[in-house]
């Protein structure tokens, strides 16, 4: 077995000795030969099975066998709780640790088949897929919106409090020629050509609404009459109930403030 040298002794044979005691660690070039370094090499003495190597100061090699702590440890950051139950922590996987096109309708567990253009959606238990529903609705379901005393050719326009029908500004460039020969409602914007041959024809003003033009003319021999009445308001003036128009080729026209009518003859 190689040795060391023995000082007073080995005469002559001193370089031979190390060299040969050298060579059973290391390589001809010096390097330490594989396998070398083992735990009989760099560990003190002592330890059991299970103990681990830590640095000791106080220990001629620096270091000492100890029995590592009992127990788990508690991680904290994106992986929390103990070693030995760890989970993701609150709002730890951000867009950011997600790679694209990661999250597929499979991953999100969504009941049901899809069908062309269906959307995903909570059915009260669960994401479900679902087909969207259209659904409508008229202007009066708006609060600030009425429709009331609507009629052809009107917009709507705003009175200061809610958007109502009215006469769009600089008034209806053209009229709506309607003959009749019975009695009639009529409709904003139209010239009411009237045959009262056949008795008493009652024209009917629409529902009172700002700017609202009606024409009406007598088409029929002197002697018959076209009545015109209104549905709400007066025409003129309080005490006149009706208007009647009883001259052949006689026109009236009757425009509206917005409550009452009133007539250009």
């Amino acid at each position: 077995m190689a040795r060391l040298p023995l000082p007073g002794s080995d005469d002559g044979q001193w370089g031979n000795i190390l060299n040969e005691y050298l060579l059973e660690s290391h390589t001809e070039d010096g390097a330490i030969k594989d396998g070398a370094v083992n735990s009989n090499t760099v560990a003190p003495a002592g330890g059991g099975d299970g103990d681990v190597l830590v640095h000791d100061s106080s220990s001629i090699s620096g270091m000492t066998w100890a029995t590592p702590p009992s127990g788990t440890a508690t991680l904290n950051g994106d992986v929390t709780g103990p070693t030995s139950a760890t989970v993701i922590a609150d709002d730890a996987v951000t867009s950011a640790k997600l790679a694209n096109g990661a999250v597929s309708a499979s991953k999100l567990s969504i009941a049901g088949t899809p069908a062309t253009n269906d959307t995903v959606s909570w059915n009260g238990s669960a994401l479900a897929w679902a087909s969207p529903s259209a659904s409508s609705s008229a202007l009066d379901d708006l609060t600030d919106v009425s429709t009331s005393g609507a009629s052809n050719g009107m917009v709507l326009g705003y009175n200061g409090t809610t958007w109502a029908p009215a006469v769009a500004a600089g008034g209806s460039s053209s009229y709506t020629v309607v003959a009749t020969s019975s009695n009639v409602t009529a409709a904003n914007g139209q010239l009411l050509l009237v045959d009262a041959s056949g008795g008493m024809v009652t024209v009917t003003l629409p529902a009172s609404a700002s700017g609202l033009q009606v024409v009406v003319k007598l088409m029929s021999t002197t002697g018959t009459t076209a009545r015109v009445q209104p549905t709400s308001g007066f025409i003129d003036a309080a005490s006149e109930g009706v208007t009647d128009v009883d001259t052949q080729y006689k026109a009236v026209t009757f425009v509206c403030d917005g409550t009452n009518w009133y007539r250009i003859w």
